[in-house]
């Protein structure tokens, strides 16, 4: 699949959801990794685009491939496969609803944390520090 070997890092950043007062949003070893990617990957994407003051890196590169292949882009229209405004403002609120649907709990707040991890000798991760992005509160 790759033609080179991906370099390994000295450290590696995750996002890490906790629910409620300390619960800690867990996947269990699935082979089922939509779900996972159902929750990283919306909230990368917001958390990107946050980081970038409001702009979206993949929205930038879309608009791009629009213009140069504007001839293949018109037998489809336009692509716009990336939140606008309006989906980024309601995008905390989602969040917390769906922390509340795969756990089945009430869910009063969701906290984001920012997570750097090494591997140790025994390839076990180990935390090195943790820094708080974000708390969202239920609004219902």
């Amino acid at each position: 699949m790759y033609d080179a070997p991906i370099p390994q890092k000295e450290t590696y950043t995750v996002l890490e959801t906790f629910y409620n007062a300390d619960s800690r949003l867990l996947f269990p070893h699935t082979w089922q990794q939509f779900t996972k990617y159902t929750f990283s990957y919306p909230l990368s994407r917001y958390m990107i685009i946050l980081n970038n003051h409001g702009r979206d890196p993949l929205a930038d590169y879309i608009d791009r491939w629009n213009v140069r292949h504007n001839s293949i882009a018109s037998l489809f229209g336009e692509m716009k496969f990336y939140p606008g405004e309006g989906d980024m403002s309601r995008f905390p609120s989602w969040y917390v609803n769906k922390v509340a649907h795969y756990t089945g709990e009430q869910v009063d707040s969701v906290r984001i944390l920012n997570v750097s991890v090494r591997f140790n000798q025994d390839g076990k991760p180990v935390k090195i520090d943790s820094q708080w992005l974000n708390t969202w509160r239920w609004q219902g």
